[in-house]
């Protein structure tokens, strides 16, 4: 009857509606007879003794059990590929962290002639040093979401990592308009606050993307997900 079972899949359930119903009724009647024989004459201790030769198997005759199990439903592996892809983005959100705020404290000089009462008049930054960093950093962020992305998505979270691409080219683009701004407007000798009053327009935008990109991956995580800092 399985053999028939199996047939019937590779031809596609060509069969009459009428025997497809008699061979599944007789299916579930092999079962409930399958069943009813082994609550009277199972035992985990030794086979049947009208097993004959087979008795000399004793483990496959409990192997057997296992696999009445999983014809039933009662034994089975759960699914876990969504708790296993979302495990994978809680991991690139945690090494994309840390690129985003490792310390590079070689991009500043420090200001002998600064003001006490300024502390962000200390020091200087180096444009070529802070662009190379920054240049860095994105590269190896975008290298953390293309092994993301070599990942098989879930059905059930394919919504969600679409938005995350989304969200994804959204903060690329706002890096690289910040790039671009720095490259443009930085001088060599500004302090770290001339720095900092000079970004302030494009730092919005790019906090947007940031807020954009860390909710995408929290809805995809299934859980607080925070990829870069504020």
């Amino acid at each position: 009857m399985g053999n028939v079972l199996i047939f019937a899949e590779h031809q596609g359930g060509h069969f009459p509606k009428t025997t497809l119903t008699a061979i599944h009724a007789g299916l579930d009647l092999a079962k409930k007879q399958g069943l009813a024989w082994l609550q009277e004459n199972f035992s985990a201790r030794a086979c049947p003794p009208q097993a004959g030769m087979w008795s000399m198997f004793y483990a496959y005759y409990l192997y057997s059990l296992e696999r009445v199990g999983v014809l039933y439903g009662i034994l089975h592996h759960p699914d876990t590929s969504v708790t296993d892809y979302q495990k994978q983005v809680q991991a690139t959100c945690v090494r994309t962290h840390g690129i985003l705020t490792a310390s590079h404290s070689d991009i500043f000089q420090f200001n002998p002639s600064f003001n006490i009462s300024s502390p962000l008049e200390g020091l200087v930054v180096d444009k070529a040093g802070l662009i190379r960093v920054a240049q860095s950093s994105m590269d190896s962020v975008k290298q953390e979401f293309i092994v993301l992305d070599q990942q098989t998505v879930p059905k059930a979270l394919q919504s969600q990592k679409k938005a995350l691409n989304q969200a994804e080219n959204r903060y690329d683009f706002a890096l690289q308009k910040q790039l671009q701004f720095v490259e443009a407007n930085l001088r060599d000798g500004m302090t770290l606050r001339q720095v900092n009053d000079l970004g302030g327009e494009s730092n919005a935008t790019q906090s947007s993307a940031k807020a954009g990109l860390n909710g995408a991956l929290t809805a995809l995580a299934g859980s607080e997900c925070t990829a870069t800092p504020p």
